[in-house]
């Protein structure tokens, strides 16, 4: 029996009904996994067949926005300007009056210098950062092409006024925010994750952007998700918070889309996949 997993606009787009009525294979199971690495699993005249491939490169190219939303003014709620009509607070103008922490000379640390973590140096860089560190599992060889230097986790935290995490959820990395980490950042420092939830130990964020440790947090993932609506994070003016929505554009989610009933078509044919990683 045939199992087909796949959106409406997959079918549409690729009449993908009757190319899997023509086949001599038959899909039967499409697993969506962590990072978009979306498993197949393809039952031929000979043993099943595995094959893996990814859509995360996609979403790189508008993913490595949101850090550059979080990074200019993570210390006001997405909902401020409503808020500020609906309870009057906005009369007139003053210096200070919601001001943040601005990008030009400042030190902006990348924890994770994979293909999005570049794309976000890339992209803020004509903000007049004074420069870019970067920690990882080893150091880039092409590093000098985006103008970043490698330094330990420890020197990161440290010396960084923005903490921008871009690094994949392994064993290694699972709650590795924790509050020896919060400890280690500069009180003015603002944290951005755009990664993965389990990353941080929330509990241990929520402590240190209450007790004013660190200046201020933007958060594209969380744990769980959704956020319960009673989660003390929601309840902070210096956390911003947006619900998982790093690849949210019409152009971006077809892309996607696309990439998917490519690979399916392909490895239902027996050709090479365009996005295969195992």
């Amino acid at each position: 029996m045939r199992e087909v997993l796949m959106s409406t606009s997959l079918r549409k787009n690729f009449r993908a009904r009757e190319k899997f009525s023509r086949t001599n294979f038959k899909l039967r199971r499409i697993l969506q996994e962590a990072d978009n690495i979306i498993k197949l699993k393809f039952a031929a005249p000979s043993p099943i067949v595995t094959a893996s491939f990814a859509t995360a490169g996609l979403r790189s190219k508008f993913i490595m926005s949101k850090p550059k939303v979080f990074v200019t003014r993570p210390d006001i709620p997405i909902e401020a300007i409503d808020l500020l009509k609906e309870r009057g607070a906005w009369t007139s103008w003053s210096p200070m009056w919601m001001c943040g922490q601005g990008l030009k000379d400042s030190v902006v640390g990348i924890v994770g210098m994979g293909r999005i973590g570049k794309a976000v140096v890339q992209r803020l860089q004509p903000f007049g950062v004074k420069q870019f560190l970067y920690f990882g599992r080893s150091r880039k060889a092409d590093d000098s092409e985006v103008n970043a230097e490698y330094v330990t986790l420890d020197q990161l935290l440290m010396q960084s006024d923005f903490v921008i995490v871009t690094c994949a959820l392994t064993k290694e990395t699972n709650k590795m925010f924790g509050s020896e980490a919060f400890k280690k950042m500069k009180r003015t420092a603002i944290f951005v994750n755009t990664s993965r939830g389990d990353l941080v130990d929330q509990d241990a964020l929520v402590d240190a952007l209450k007790y004013k440790r660190i200046a201020a947090a933007g958060l594209d993932v969380m744990t769980p998700e959704p956020l319960p609506s009673n989660h003390e994070l929601l309840s902070l003016n210096n956390c911003a918070i947006l619900p998982h929505i790093g690849s949210a554009t019409v152009r971006t989610r077809t892309d996607m889309a696309l990439l998917t009933a490519h690979n399916i078509l392909a490895g239902l044919e027996g050709n090479p996949m365009p996005a295969e990683v195992c």
